[in-house]
Formats: C-alpha cells, sequence, structure tokens
C-alpha cells in the first residue's frame, strides 16, 4: 500500500487553515534532537539562538566584506569546533576559519588566493582526527573538495603552528593543499663524510616533500 508523505515547504502563519495548500503548516518550534550517551538519545532540545562568535586573537577578525559569504561548512564533534569555508569578493580574502564551540570564538586557519573559491559553489568537507607524528598529540587534517578545484586537504594544527603557511609562495601553498602531490623525479642525494661514526653503515629512508606532505614508506 502506497504511503503519501507531506512535506513541509512553507510558514503560514497568517493564512486561514482552511485554504493551506499542500507542505502549508501553522506554526514551527527550532529545536533538535540527539547528543550523546544514552541519556540523550532521543531527547528534544532548544536550538540556541545566534550570537555573535568573537576572535580569539586580533589578527583572526580581519573584516570581510558585506558580499563575503559561507559556502561550505563541516563539524568535529569530536575535538568541539566546526570549520568554515568562506568565499569573499576580494580572492585574497577567501578563508577557512575554525570556529570553538565552548567558547563561541573563531580562528583564522588560511586566508589565501590560492583557495580559488566560488560565489555559489559548495564545499563539502570532512574531519579526520588522529596522531599523525611521533608526539603523540591529536591532529586535525581536513579534506574539502567544491568539485570545481582538485581535492584538497588541510593539517588544522600545522597551519596554526607559527602561521606556518606565511613563507609559502603560491605554487608551494598549491602543492602543500594538494591532495595528489606531484611525483618526485629525482632520486635524494646524500653526501657522507667521514669520521662521523657513519661510515660503512646501510641506510634506509622516508621521503617527505614538505612539513605538511605525506611521509612515504621506507626505501
Amino acid at each position: 500500500m502506497t504511503i503519501d508523505k507531506i512535506k513541509l515547504r512553507a510558514l503560514a502563519k497568517d493564512r486561514d487553515e482552511r485554504f493551506f495548500d499542500e507542505g502549508d503548516y501553522l506554526d514551527a518550534l527550532n529545536v533538535f534532537t540527539g547528543g550523546t550517551g544514552e541519556s540523550a538519545e532521543g531527547v528534544i532540545k532548544n536550538v540556541k539562538g545566534t550570537v555573535a562568535a568573537s576572535p580569539l586573537a586580533t589578527a583572526d577578525g580581519v573584516p570581510l566584506s558585506d558580499d563575503a559569504r559561507v559556502i561550505g561548512s563541516v563539524s568535529d564533534s569530536k575535538r568541539g569546533y566546526v570549520y568554515y569555508f568562506v568565499w569573499s569578493n576580494t580572492p585574497a580574502n577567501h578563508a577557512i576559519y575554525r570556529h570553538k564551540i565552548s567558547n563561541n570564538t573563531y580562528q583564522l586557519v588560511l586566508q589565501s588566493s590560492v583557495l580559488a573559491f566560488q560565489q555559489y559553489s559548495f564545499v563539502n568537507a570532512e574531519v579526520i582526527n588522529g596522531e599523525f607524528e611521533t608526539d603523540s598529540e591529536t591532529q586535525t587534517i581536513l579534506y574539502f573538495t567544491d568539485n570545481i578545484n582538485p581535492p584538497r586537504k588541510i593539517n588544522v594544527d600545522r597551519a596554526l603552528e607559527n602561521n606556518n603557511f606565511v613563507f609559502y609562495s603560491n605554487d608551494e601553498l598549491i602543492e602543500a593543499l594538494s591532495v595528489a602531490k606531484t611525483p618526485n623525479l629525482f632520486p635524494p642525494e646524500i653526501q657522507m663524510e667521514s669520521g662521523n661514526g657513519y661510515m660503512h653503515r646501510f641506510w634506509r629512508y622516508r621521503l617527505q616533500i614538505n612539513q605538511n606532505g605525506p611521509i612515504s614508506l621506507l626505501s
């Protein structure tokens, strides 16, 4: 038996119920269901109102034009952040921001024309958390694509560490963000000197193009 489902389309508080079109509804509440833990499952909660967030530092509060718009976002529930991808009519102001939910502050992750966002595109993103280095510190890698530019990724923690990308050229930044790295055409060269205690030993090496690039397998 076919069951017709009515999809709610428009709030019609000022219309007589007798003249409702299909999908009209009289009233609505801004709520959501969910949460963490067994006791929170299926519980209806009020959605918090909109409150302006504050920049974590002065440099994070760079004013954007009135035409700037968010073209994508992704939530990191594990670490308590939301990432926003912002288009601006000034290409140099295309940016990625990180919003910390617990204290309602935001931080600039990357701002560059290299992002090449489009005004009416949509950025789809995924968050991967893990221990990617030997220091056992949890880091976040953000994968994102807008189906216009090549798929890209950014290690958020490295990007925020001492403004890691400040001294990158555009070409270097493009390579650092790219998921599909340009292959290395030449083998690494090592110059050994006598007297350092390392002569007559066998060596294995791993290759990393730059600090933000992947590390190859041992060769």
